[in-house]
């Protein structure tokens, strides 16, 4: 990684100092809870009408075009349609009326700096990936049986092309403009450890299956630090097209018992991890958070309105796939 670079990220965060912030705020009238909550709700009805969505689709098609759900591009077609046409809109429409977050200018990453950034994700995503499926195996033999993983089963068992398609661009440039854009424009005016866990973990949540839910979380949160560091969705959307892209190919390489990809997997597996962790350690003095003027109590964050319908809606699915699924 280049250092100055790193530093640039650090130092150049907001044109404004935060108490300037705080104060023209204060004049907009701009309460935290409220924005909190407002956010809040509004992931909440992305979520529950985009699962609607998919119910009342899926139940018409099996009852009248039964052979349609059965086909290897509907999962994806159905999943494209909910989350551009549905998702995205209701987000937007819901929290298109907070005012957006002061913010600096925009910071250019060099490639050494984002190739960098790249390796901690993919280690951070494979380290906290092992600890999810620990998880999983546990709850598994509490349950006696396997844990489902809906993302695994649909690209395994559609059509690559389209499945990529999907999963390493749609998307990638989708959930990046609803998590690291809308949403944290909203909430880093309240400082960037709220920001980016509040953002972080709703996104983990909104995969709405426990397999997914803790890699998803961290990369979140990884996702929402760069974010909020550069001022631009552009680093993470490549970013997450990488990982998604990764793991779309490496998935029928080794289900088609491909050696070569099964003997280079877990190398890079490894590598990645442990230059992942490398890189964090040797780095993590540049690591600097902005902090708000905001005097915030952190119950706000989590007992609001918002934060727990949107929190118990998705943890209800997660416990009925996990249980059912």
């Amino acid at each position: 990684m280049d250092q100055n670079n790193i530093e640039m990220i650090d130092t150049e965060l907001y044109d404004q100092s935060s108490d300037q912030n705080y104060e023209y705020d204060m004049e907009q009238g701009i309460d935290p809870k409220k924005v909190i909550t407002r956010v809040g709700l509004a992931l909440f009805a992305m979520g529950f009408v985009s699962q609607l969505f998919q119910v009342v689709i899926n139940t018409i098609l099996t009852r009248f075009l039964p052979e349609v759900p059965e086909t290897n591009w509907y999962i994806w077609l159905l999943t494209s349609v909910t989350i551009i046409g549905i998702g995205l809109p209701v987000f937007y429409l819901l929290v298109r009326k907070i005012p957006d977050s002061p913010k600096g200018e925009k910071v250019k990453l060099k490639i050494s700096h984002f190739l960098g950034i790249f390796l901690v994700c993919a280690g951070a995503m494979y380290l906290s990936n092992l600890f999810g499926t620990i998880i999983n195996f546990l709850i598994s033999l509490l349950k006696g049986d396997d844990i489902a993983n809906p993302a695994l089963d649909a690209m395994s068992n559609n059509n690559f092309a389209i499945t990529f398609l999907y999963v390493a661009l749609i998307a990638p440039i989708v959930e990046e403009i609803i998590f690291r854009k809308l949403l944290l424009e909203k909430l880093r005016r309240f400082g960037d450890i709220p920001a980016m866990l509040l953002s972080g973990i709703a996104f983990g949540l909104y995969h709405m299956n426990l397999a997914q839910f803790v890699y998803a979380s961290v990369l979140g949160i990884i996702f929402a630090y760069v974010v909020l560091k550069t001022n631009t969705i552009k680093y993470t959307i490549v970013l997450h097209m990488m990982i998604n892209a990764m793991g779309t190919s490496f998935l029928p390489l080794v289900s088609d018992q491909n050696y070569i990809a099964i003997i280079l997997m877990p190398i890079w597996v490894f590598t990645a991890i442990i230059v992942g962790i490398l890189l964090f350690v040797l780095n993590r003095k540049q690591i600097v958070f902005h902090k708000s003027s905001y005097p915030i109590q952190k119950s706000v964050y989590i007992l609001n309105a918002g934060t727990i319908l949107f929190s118990l809606f998705c943890i209800i699915i997660i416990v009925a796939v996990t249980i059912w699924g």
